[in-house]
Order: structure tokens, then sequence, then C-alpha cells
């Protein structure tokens, strides 16, 4: 599998913007009119936030160290292991096309939630999950914290690591380029694997 690196070249690109900026006599402000807080958690003080997505109702879902919020603009709701998760803890969060929300957690395990109920899904990782994607064909990609990343096509998972090419076992971030090019940002720089 090929891997491309990213040339570290950005220092220059900064200071040109910032030379520019200074004698070009560009304004460079800070938006603050329209900035607002929420309070997710009560009780809580600070709620580390990990991953945001948004369902086809326009409900926010948020992932915390300490659950899974759903807020519809008016109201919130925490959910926890208790009502279904596999660990409060989530990492990840993605929407599938067929309106499944997969919830990453840091022990390595997904928990899906579909018309108003969670079920686990198959992994059994021990590591964090990063990162979790649908590539064109609607497959299902899933980053972790040190198990490399998986494909579940519906019926099967495939393992992508070091073992069989993937430049890392870390992979951080997920993302389809072009049909069938899925991008694996890891410690080594990216990994493309070409599915086509």
């Amino acid at each position: 599998m090929p891997r491309i690196c990213i040339p570290q070249k950005s220092g220059v690109f900064l200071f040109y913007c910032i030379f520019l900026s200074l004698i070009g006599g560009i304004n460079i402000s800070v938006a603050q009119q329209n900035l607002r807080t929420h309070s997710l958690i009560s009780g809580k003080k600070e709620v580390k936030i990990q991953a945001i997505t948004q369902d086809h109702s326009h409900s926010m879902w948020i992932g915390t160290e300490s659950g899974l919020v759903s807020y519809n603009g008016i109201s919130r709701k925490l959910f926890l292991q208790k009502d279904g998760l596999a660990e409060n803890a989530v990492t990840a969060l993605f929407l599938s096309p067929d309106s499944t929300l997969w919830i990453g957690h840091s022990n390595g395990r997904i928990t899906l939630h579909k018309n108003d109920k969670f079920s686990p899904f198959g992994l059994t990782g021990k590591e964090r999950i990063t990162s979790i994607i649908s590539d064109s064909e609607k497959n299902i990609w899933i980053g972790t914290y040190g198990s490399g990343a998986f494909k579940y096509d519906g019926k099967n998972l495939v393992k992508y690591n070091t073992d069989n090419g993937l430049g890392d076992d870390y992979v951080y971030t997920l993302a389809e380029a072009t049909p069938g090019n899925i991008w694996m940002g890891t410690d080594a720089g990216i990994t493309i694997v070409n599915e086509k």
C-alpha cells in the first residue's frame, strides 16, 4: 500500500501570511458576538467533548468522557452505560446513511443507536476508537489508537495494520478522498488504501 507524508513547509507559509497582514493593513479580529457556551451535564465543572455529529432530525449528538448527550435545541438527555452504551467514555461518532449512529468508545468497543435503541457492535478491541466513516460503497471504516483500522462491509470485518501495509497502527483520522481511496492519518504519515 502506498504511503504519503505531508511536507513540513507550513512555517514559511505562516511567516508570509503574518508578514503580509502586518504590512498590508489586513484587520484580523475575533468574532465574539455569536459565541454561546452550553452546559451539557449538570453538576460537572468540566466535560471533555470528544465528538459531535448531527442526525437527520437536526438533533446534536455529543460524545463526552462522561456519556453521550443528545440535544434537540431545547432539551438534552444524557445516556450512560446503564442505558446501553458499551462504556461511558465516547471518543468517536458517525451517522451512517441508514441513520444508524455509530458510537466509538475509549475501551475499543462500539455501540449502535437506531430506532431509539442501543445495541453492541461485534468489534471487541481494547484500544480507543478514534474515527468512524462510511465510503462511497457504504462500507464502514473504523480507526483505532493502536490496533490499526477496520473495514466493515455489512457482514465481515477486515483488519488493516502494519502486518499488511498500514504505516502505523495508531490511526487518528480517516477520509475517503475519491471513491475507493481511503486516507488514514497515522503517526507514520498518511497511508492510502485503494479499494478499486
